[in-house]
């Protein structure tokens, strides 16, 4: 669902190409434990021809690991990684966000049934501020494991980033955050013209397991296929690729 990757440094810059053909810059600092890489992965999901319900295939076998600086991800540094969901700006009804905190957290179930150990806590929220602290819950690189709504602008229906460290000569994911886009209507089931939040969070949750997109055309039905349609909800389900995928990180 990601048309892209990105990543910025003042020591040197990676590009990557994307649907959109935007290069972002890598961020590198050294820490007394390694060095920290910030990476951003871009969505770019328009609908795929035909749009409406996929039949699903699970039959590919196709993943692709996350890798940067020449290094493949090994995975969450230390699980399970505790995340906090702000609904604010989804269009959702107040009432309905404990039924949007639990299609999110369905999707981060669903990649940890597939893994040893467990990589994912169970979700916080609808919460707007870190519990016990003043920190929004808005997306931003603070510390915090986030999913929110914030306007990205045309194009990009999903975006998540990754913080990264190298500890050991290994690359561990240390943060994350998940943005979808309020400049695109949400649903909580398939509905026509609208994006399913199951189905765009469980490929979005992909890339914080540590799995890249998949572009080749045959990969259409795998979860981590870069491009989704609206009224559709078969990326909740892995294909073979994605959990093989998984279970070479884990």
């Amino acid at each position: 669902m990601k048309s892209g990757k990105t990543t910025s440094t003042a020591l040197l810059s990676l590009a990557l190409l994307s649907m959109l053909l935007v290069l972002w810059p890598l961020t590198i600092a050294s820490t007394s434990t390694g060095s920290e890489i910030h990476v951003w992965y871009f969505a770019n999901e328009g609908p795929i021809t035909g749009g409406g319900p996929l039949v699903w295939s699970d039959s590919e076998n196709d993943y692709r690991i996350i890798k940067v600086l020449g290094m493949e991800v090994k995975g969450i540094l230390v699980p399970p990684a505790t995340y906090y969901v702000n609904p604010t700006g989804s269009g959702f009804a107040t009432s309905a966000w404990g039924s949007v905190v639990a299609e999110i957290q369905a999707a981060f179930e669903t990649w940890d049934a597939e893994v040893d150990p467990e990589l994912f806590s169970s979700a916080v929220g609808p919460v707007a501020t870190i519990p016990s602290t003043t920190k929004p819950v808005d997306g931003t690189d603070n510390g915090y494991n986030e999913v929110v709504w914030k306007d990205l602008g045309p194009g990009i229906v999903a975006t998540t980033r990754l913080d990264f460290s190298i500890i050991g000569g290994l690359l561990y994911i240390v943060e994350f955050d998940t943005i979808f886009n309020t400049d695109y209507d949400w649903s909580i089931a398939p509905t026509t013209g609208k994006y399913d939040v199951g189905n765009v969070a469980t490929h979005e949750v992909g890339h914080v397991v540590g799995l890249d997109d998949l572009k080749q055309a045959y990969t259409i039905y795998l979860t981590m296929y870069f491009a989704a349609s609206t009224n559709d909800d078969s990326k909740e389900s892995l294909g073979e690729g994605d959990k093989l995928g998984a279970e070479a990180i884990y």
